[in-house]
């Protein structure tokens, strides 16, 4: 049956859309070996009215490699490049069996284990994901990642924005909020966007902002986002 306005899931897909107060999160689970696949399992969008805040790259002008043995050497194709953490140093793999487990939507978004995504490398034995809309235009995302030895943990979030870490746990990026434990290390790393296909939805760059925390067996954390007001237009009146 129809869902609500601002309220999907496809189940098939594990694709989930939400809206609320004026902002649209996106998120999947899936497997990466899907048509066309990016290795992103658990990644995610947020977006505030029509303006992108936390995106996916997408697709770049398709060629030979993109359909070779190298396809996965494509920045824009990796895990390092899309909303997902990067465990020990190492990313998510492709192939049907990197899938998403205990896959559950909820009111405010989906929950999953995105541990499968991983190869034995990175030693998870869980990686739980909550994505959801909470009261108050936020965007709450909380992990919690148990490995068989003490490993260092990266979130990567990718901002359409130039981001700017305040150096107490935040960064502000054009609307975006992004707050986290101040403990993280904040880098941030433009990416000019050259191709003309992809540049079609992203003019200029997008900005790669990490967030790593140091080894340990397990990692709790929680990262709000939020849209400030868009700043009211200014008109001019002409005088009679």
């Amino acid at each position: 049956p129809p869902a609500p306005a601002g309220d999907v899931y496809l189940p098939d897909l594990q694709l989930r859309v939400r809206a609320r107060d004026g902002l649209t999160l996106c998120c999947k689970g899936g497997h990466n070996g899907e048509s066309h696949n990016h290795n992103d399992v658990g990644s995610f969008m947020l977006y505030a009215g029509d303006e992108p805040l936390i995106v996916d790259a997408g697709n770049m002008t398709y060629t030979q490699k993109t359909f070779s043995d190298a396809r996965y050497t494509l920045w824009n194709v990796r895990a390092a490049w899309h909303n997902v953490p990067l465990i020990g140093g190492c990313e998510q793999q492709p192939g049907r069996e990197r899938a998403a487990r205990a896959v559950r939507p909820t009111p405010g978004g989906l929950e999953l284990d995105i541990a499968p995504a991983y190869g034995p490398e990175a030693g998870v034995k869980t990686c739980l994901r909550s994505l959801a809309l909470e009261e108050g235009a936020t965007l709450r995302l909380c992990e919690r990642i148990e490995l068989d030895a003490p490993r260092e943990v990266t979130w990567v979030f990718l901002l359409r924005e130039r981001s700017v870490p305040d150096g107490s746990g935040c960064v502000r990026a054009g609307r975006l909020r992004l707050r986290f434990d101040p403990d993280l290390q904040a880098r941030v790393e433009e990416r000019p966007v050259d191709d003309p296909r992809m540049a079609r939805c992203f003019p200029g760059s997008l900005y790669r902002l990490t967030l790593q925390a140091p080894p340990a067996a397990r990692h709790d954390r929680s990262f709000t986002a939020q849209a400030d007001a868009r700043p009211a237009p200014i008109h001019n009146r002409q005088e009679a």
